[in-house]
């Protein structure tokens, strides 16, 4: 009997401890979802006042790309590995080109 006792007991304790391990999971990955959503919302309406040539949807737009331009530039720093490095320099190539496009190429 007392085996069984410590086997439910130990049981209970590890799926508390997967409990919490899950509800922490779930909390970051609601806090990463709502940040993805606010980030698809802002490229939404940006995308519609870039379509209407609207110069508030490019400075938008603008601010939009400075955010992987300065996450890129950090990876390509701190980064020593050759994969890393380069996707590194592709994104902050992309967004260079995105922030130039919009505040010169297109600004008349």
């Amino acid at each position: 009997m007392d085996l069984l006792l410590l086997g439910a007991r130990g049981s209970a304790k590890l799926i508390a401890f997967f409990g919490g391990t899950i509800e922490w999971a779930l909390v970051v990955l609601t806090v990463v979802s709502f940040g993805c959503l606010a980030f698809a919302v802002l490229l939404y309406f940006t995308g519609r006042g870039l379509d209407g040539s609207r110069g508030v949807a490019r400075a938008m737009g603008i601010l939009l790309a400075i955010l992987p331009l300065l996450a890129s530039f950090i990876g390509i720093t701190s980064m020593r590995r050759p994969v890393p490095f380069a996707v590194s320099s592709v994104i902050f190539a992309l967004s260079a080109y995105v922030i130039w496009a919009l505040g010169w190429r297109f600004a008349g």
